[in-house]
Parts: C-alpha cells; sequence; structure tokens
C-alpha cells in the first residue's frame, strides 16, 4: 500500500510541478514555491526568486533558443535547438530568437511571482496587463519609442513561438512560451502603432505547461544584471554561467553549438575572450563576473567569483 502510495506521488508531482492538497495553507504554498512550481487544485504557482534576480528554466539557458547570433525572427519550423545534456531535446517552431526575447520573457515571467497563478486550459480572464513604461522598468530600459517597438516585436516573436520539450523521461508536446493580445496597445509587429505612448497597455499570458520546467533544481535565479545588462554572446555567456556552480571544461565546439552562433570558430574563438573579459570589468557584478579562464585552441574553462 504504502508503494503504490509513493508512486501515485511520483505521477502526480512528474513534470516539475509538485501537487499540494486543494486544502493546503498559503504557507504551504509559499514554502514549497522557494524550490519548485507548485499545484494546488486548478492554480498553478512558478517559483518565487528574491529581489535582484530573474527566475529562468535551466532550459533556457542552457541551449541556443535564445541564441547570440543576429537571425533573429528568422522563420523555423521543428527546428531542433542544441541544448546542454543528452537528456535534454528541443524543438522550435516559429521564428528564431534572441537574448532581447529572452529579456522580454524573463519579465514577463516575473510578473507570476507575486501570487498571481499562470492561465490553465481555457483559462479566461487571467490577462496581465501594464503599460509599456512599466514593462520598460522592468528590463531595465528607459522608455522612448524604440523601446517601445522592440518590446512590442519581441513579444510577437515570443507570442509566434512554440516548443516541443524532451526532458529526460517525460515530455511537453506543444508549450507556448507566451500569448499576446495583439489587439491590445499594438502588441503585434502587424499592428505597428503609429503613435507610440508609454501610457500604451500590452496584455499577455503564460500557460500553467511552463511551470513543467520550473521543477526541483531545474530554474535559476539569475541576477537582474546578468539577464538585462548585456546582448550577443556577452549576454549568453552570462545566463549560461549563472546556471552553474563550479568550473568545469568545454570545448569551444561545443559551445559555440550551444549558443547558436554563426560565425567562423576561429571567430568565435576572438568574441568568445573579447566576451569573457568584458565579463571579468569590475562594474559586472559580482554574481555573475567572471574571475578567471583559461582558453586553448580547442577548450575554454570559466571560474566566476562567487565561486571562490
Amino acid at each position: 500500500m504504502a508503494e503504490s502510495d509513493e508512486r501515485k506521488k511520483r505521477q502526480a508531482n512528474a513534470g516539475g510541478v509538485f501537487v499540494l492538497a486543494e486544502d493546503a495553507t498559503n504557507h504551504a504554498v509559499s514554502l514549497e514555491r522557494r524550490r519548485r512550481a507548485v499545484r494546488r487544485g486548478s492554480d498553478v504557482y512558478l517559483p518565487t526568486g528574491h529581489e535582484g534576480a530573474v527566475l529562468l528554466p535551466n532550459i533556457f539557458l542552457r541551449s541556443a533558443l535564445f541564441s547570440a547570433n543576429n537571425n533573429v525572427g528568422e522563420s523555423l519550423v521543428d527546428e531542433l535547438i542544441a541544448s546542454l545534456g543528452a537528456t535534454t531535446e528541443l524543438t522550435l517552431t516559429g521564428v528564431r530568437l534572441g537574448d532581447y526575447d529572452r529579456r522580454v520573457l524573463a519579465a514577463c515571467l516575473q510578473y507570476y511571482g507575486a501570487g498571481v497563478p499562470l492561465c490553465t486550459e481555457g483559462g479566461e480572464g487571467q490577462w496581465i496587463k501594464v503599460t509599456y513604461w512599466e514593462f520598460s522598468q522592468s528590463i531595465r530600459s528607459s522608455y522612448g519609442k524604440n523601446v517601445h517597438i522592440a518590446i512590442r516585436d519581441s513579444l510577437s516573436r515570443l507570442n509566434k513561438a512554440q516548443l516541443r520539450v524532451r526532458f529526460e523521461h517525460w515530455d511537453i508536446p506543444q508549450l507556448r512560451l507566451l500569448e499576446v493580445d495583439v489587439d491590445d496597445g499594438g502588441a503585434g509587429a502587424e499592428n505597428s502603432t503609429l503613435n507610440p505612448k508609454g501610457s500604451d497597455v500590452v496584455a499577455f499570458r503564460i500557460e500553467a505547461s511552463m511551470a513543467k520546467l520550473f521543477g526541483l533544481n531545474a530554474w535559476t535565479a539569475v541576477n537582474v544584471s546578468a539577464a538585462h545588462d548585456y546582448s550577443g554572446l556577452t549576454s549568453w555567456l552570462a545566463n549560461f554561467y549563472s546556471t552553474h556552480a563550479k568550473p568545469y571544461p568545454l570545448t569551444l565546439s561545443y559551445l559555440y553549438e550551444l549558443c547558436g552562433a554563426v560565425c567562423f570558430l576561429p571567430e568565435f574563438r576572438r568574441r568568445l575572450k573579447n566576451s569573457l573579459t568584458r565579463l571579468q570589468k569590475d562594474d559586472v557584478h559580482e554574481d555573475c563576473r567572471v574571475g578567471c579562464f583559461e582558453m586553448d585552441k580547442t577548450s575554454v574553462t570559466v571560474e566566476l567569483v562567487r565561486w571562490g
């Protein structure tokens, strides 16, 4: 009997979401959300982080999903995305995404950190509505016309993106990164606003299936500086190494594939050295600052200051 109950419990919590009893207290929910995503009844909640951090699944940070190349917006159908780990498979249909899209998605996810449940299937009235000025603050940008357009276009790309995720012994056949109300505030690229204003409103929601990627030890609280203050390869590296707890060598060819670079490998090596050197500077937050790195012709080993 005990074995059967334990098996049912494992099945109930498969896919990363920890299931609590429907009468579980708010305190019990809050405690468990410090570690992973939680379901109580029909409500599904993302984990809670701490001030100064954004939460993202490791599978997003350890892959080329938000790539370091410049082909953002390129149409893709069932594109296999390079990712770290032999048991992980990530496929994208929609358009190619970049580091700005990761910043925008991270900001959207943060709006669910204060106890707002994710959107359940067929859910209504669960749209989160914010002004473009408010959204620009959440990605640490000063509001202006160009920022307004960049946010709007990124939301449109995220709205089109659909993933298939296979991880260890479970998979998510259809995962929408974000659902955007394209009729609200000109959020879709096809609804270009002639006179964008900071008071324009964008509405979005994230489906409960996203919570499966926030299981125990499957997500990282990334320092806001690493999440928002850099671009290109420097941005990708700051986020990638935020998911690690200690240094270990990676081949340059493997890192090249993981970050989604499209330049030639010798040029990638040069850019990698420049980006890691940039992350060593004193103005980089200590949570993501590179203390030292060793690079030869075939591999690189990076050590962060916070690991010391």
